[in-house]
């Protein structure tokens, strides 16, 4: 790795220090710190670097409204194609009592079956055997088989494809390890990537496994939890520290057949995942070939790992925006919704469901707008890194709002009976907020992307003139100071400018609603460049400390990103059932970013965007699995 000289690196490490951090937490915070900034030279430039992004230009300088759309690739008939034919094999085995075999989980069958189309090939290179689809196919893949009713074989996809052995083997693999994509592409090897350590969560600093080499052999030793889609015989990217060496590298094994004396599961119960393989595992001078190694000694191995994470997130939004689908389903027409009576007419009709089914097909076509449009960023060649932690962080609020505010109370009791949609697929609504980063460590890691520039330009600098005068040197910190302050009023004069004049500018054709949504959010994107400003300069180097407030920050950016992502899909869509959602949406995005009591006019809306949703007017929800009435009585 090259030599720490990045803006990001030096104002981490100097804002720690001056914050009170200890150096063991200066040392920790800044490897994750190099391993970022490395892994976004293995993008373009451009937006693969945060202050290019539209995020960030939106609202410290300006951006194009277009930049907040997604790209739409070429239509992949040979993708499309594959979509059918896994459906059709899965709802085949489905009907056949066999899409869980007797522990539970998805059957060989199905896995073998999905090989056959072509499903665990999306992600792998066609000289491999796989379909190489954009990013933007592959997503939606996701949510087409999570709305069918298969959200675990969709969420495999993200396991085995994203995050998995694929990613590490393209990116770094030797010609000869990049020979096994051809049994990831048919599924006649399953993969997963094993990072996670008993005392290694979001710290991933703390990895303790090791890898001693003894002449053309690795013996690695240690333990990994939580990892989804390990069990026996399937091939694995393991992450270690290397004796000897300052990195961690990479490894990619096959893991045994049954438990030995050098490797063996550990089993534990675990309330999401529950058709899927999730085990812990521990190895213990186990033994792998030196050309297995992925990652070489100049390349630290948790590149890897940061290289699948930002398609790891999007997969993550693109699960949920199928499992709204399901919730919408679930309680609109010949399902719960209808069926289910009270004082002489169904709930479908009254006023408080109807407002939960518009808020769900919002926040669907908002995860629909979002998966789009970071997938869209990752297929021109950039990082995406702003954009992926919204998908991730936005997707799975989404999903547990559906589940809990909207399926759970409108379901009632029934919720919570086995058969139902929300009972059996709770904890796995809700444990997308941990998957891929806990939200709220993902919005404080966000903060730093967001305002590095802008630090670095005015903060770091005033921080350094103060430290200079405290040392004696009053004449050269003085003129510092004030030569940065003039500056720094320079800038907060032009931003309240910008705040002041803002542009009332929307694409030709734009639905007044969501022109109103567009001016808002680009207005208050503009304010957060002065909100986030403010708080620098109220904290200095505490800030680091307020991570309650960096959370809050984080989110007025978010909801202000989505409700610009929202309102230009829906625009492209073209379709007055989807602006409609997209309408309620921004509604509540509002109410987030400026808290209010909702109008009468917005429950009215609710209600009206209910109404198409009920008689069928929302095209996204085509191909839904009808959700079956779990206790029926008599009417």
């Amino acid at each position: 790795m090259s030599k720490r000289n990045t803006t990001t690196t030096q104002l981490a490490d100097d804002v720690l220090r001056k914050g009170g951090a200890s150096e063991e937490e200066v040392r920790r915070t800044g490897e994750i710190t190099d391993i970022d900034a490395a892994a976004t030279k293995l993008y373009k430039k451009g937006l693969g670097e945060s202050p290019a992004s539209a995020v960030h230009r939106a609202t410290w300088r300006s951006a194009d409204l277009s930049e907040f759309a997604a790209i739409e690739p070429a239509r992949d008939l040979a993708f499309e194609a594959m979509i059918a034919k896994s459906l059709e094999a899965l709802r085949a085995n489905k009907a056949a009592g066999m899409q869980f075999d007797a522990n539970g989980k998805v059957t060989e069958k199905s896995i073998a079956d999905l090989g056959a189309a072509g499903w665990w090939g999306a992600r792998v290179p066609k000289q491999y055997g796989g379909l190489d689809a954009s990013t933007v196919h592959v997503m939606r893949g996701i949510t087409a088989l999570s709305a069918a009713g298969f959200q675990n074989e969709a969420g495999l996809q993200s396991v085995h494809g994203c995050i998995g052995v694929i990613g590490p083997l393209k990116i770094f693999g030797s010609d000869k390890l990049k020979e096994r994509l051809r049994d990831l592409a048919t599924g006649k090897r399953m993969s997963a990537f094993a990072l996670t350590e008993p005392g290694a969560g979001s710290d991933l600093s703390a990895v303790k496994t090791t890898a001693r080499k003894v002449g053309d052999k690795y013996y690695i030793t240690g333990e990994k939890v939580f990892i989804t889609n390990s069990y026996y015989g399937r091939m694995i990217c393991v992450v270690a520290n290397v004796e000897g060496e300052k990195k961690k590298a990479v490894f990619v094994l096959d893991l045994p057949e049954t438990d030995t004396d050098t490797f063996r599961l550990v089993r534990y119960g675990l309330h999401p995942l529950k058709h899927c393989y999730n085990h812990g595992l521990v190895f213990t001078n186990f033994e792998v070939p030196a050309e297995n190694r992925v990652t070489d000694a100049e390349t630290n191995g948790m590149l890897a790992a940061y290289h699948g994470l930002n398609y790891g997130r999007i997969a993550v939004l693109a699960n949920a925006a199928g499992g709204l689908r399901q919730i919408i389903r679930s309680i609109t027409p010949k399902s719960w919704g209808e069926y289910r009576r009270t004082m002489g007419d169904s709930i479908q009709n009254r006023e408080l469901v109807q407002v939960r089914i518009a808020r769900a097909a919002g926040l669907m076509v908002a995860c629909d707008a979002i998966r789009d449009w970071a997938s869209s960023v990752l297929d021109e060649g950039y990082r995406g890194e702003l954009e992926c932690t919204i998908a991730k962080v936005f997707g799975s609020w989404a999903q547990q709002e559906g589940a809990i505010e909207i399926g759970l109370l409108t379901h009632g009791g029934r919720a919570l009976r086995e058969g139902n949609l929300i009972g059996d697929n709770l904890f796995d609504f809700l444990a997308a907020l941990i998957y891929e980063g806990e939200n709220h460590m993902l919005l404080m890691k966000y903060f730093l992307e967001f305002n590095t520039e802008h630090g670095s330009r005015f903060m770091l600098p005033t921080g350094n003139a103060i430290d200079a005068i405290k040392k004696g040197k009053i004449l050269s910190g003085a003129a510092s100071l004030l030569w940065n302050g003039a500056r720094f009023a320079t800038w907060s004069v032009g931003a309240l400018a910008r705040l002041a004049f803002s542009s009332k500018s929307t694409p030709a054709g734009m639905d007044k609603r969501l022109a109103s949504h567009v001016q808002f959010a680009l207005k208050q994107a503009r304010k957060l460049a002065i909100q986030s400003s403010y708080y620098m300069v109220k904290h200095q180097v505490k800030l680091q400390k307020r991570q309650s407030r960096l959370v809050e920050l984080s989110k007025l950016s978010l909801w202000t990103t989505v409700m610009l992502v929202t309102a230009m899909h829906a625009h492209r869509s073209g379709n007055k059932t989807t602006i409609a959602a997209a309408d309620v949406m921004c509604q509540v995005l509002r109410h987030k970013i400026d808290p209010q009591h909702p109008s009468d006019a917005f429950y009215a809306d609710c209600v009206d965007t209910a109404r198409m949703v009920i008689e069928g007017q929302l095209g996204e929800l085509d191909g839904t699995v009808e959700s079956p009435i779990v206790h029926p009585y008599a009417q």
